[in-house]
């Protein structure tokens, strides 16, 4: 038990897909805008991110390895992304239609999204078991969820600064994104 929270801790803070390895950082510059907006995409993403990332590792060790078909790896995991997506675009539009107005594009977004491919990539290359794996990916998701909301937060409060003009949009971001970057690496030490 103490491991499971030793892999969560350490996939949502010391090795956070966002600020640590890159993956869904456009996603998080683009939901920066609006709180609310920031928070529809974190939940989506992390309900897709970890849904997507078992069944992916699923299919990878009990179909793409037994078989040695290893090298079409990365199409299978995009192609199961996308399904996944539009699967829950579908229950969305059939069971909670103001959600679906409310959301829009941002489904789209999480296909799009670098950090469920890059989870889904990373497991299968470690050897880890299922509780393993969910654990990486519930900790993956809680460490995107926690920096976009994270970096929403700033850019409101950015927004709302006299910032020098050779510093306004996206210098500011990426200058906010560094900093981000520089207080989880404290986190390093942690575990």
């Amino acid at each position: 038990m103490s491991e499971l929270i030793l892999i969560i801790v350490s996939a949502a803070l010391v090795n956070n897909l966002v600020l640590t390895q890159l993956l869904g950082a456009a996603q998080v510059l683009v939901a920066a805008d609006r709180f609310n907006h920031a928070l529809s995409l974190s939940l989506l993403s992390s309900i897709v991110l970890i849904s997507s990332t078992m069944i992916n590792y699923l299919i990878d060790i009990s179909i793409l390895q037994p078989a040695g078909i290893t090298a079409i790896r990365l199409v299978i995991f995009i192609v199961i992304i996308g399904l996944h997506v539009m699967l829950l675009e579908a229950v969305l539009r059939w069971r909670w239609h103001l959600l679906h107005r409310q959301l829009g594009l941002n489904l789209l977004l999480v296909t799009a999204n670098t950090g469920v491919l890059g989870t889904s990539l990373l497991i299968v290359v470690g050897d880890g078991d299922l509780i393993d794996t969910l654990g990486f990916a519930v900790g993956s998701a809680a460490g995107f969820s926690l920096v976009m909301l994270m970096f929403s937060a700033m850019q409101d409060r950015v927004n709302s600064a006299a910032v020098p003009l050779p510093f306004q949009g996206a210098a500011i971001s990426i200058i906010s994104a560094g900093l981000m970057a520089l207080g989880f690496m404290g986190f390093v030490g942690l575990i």
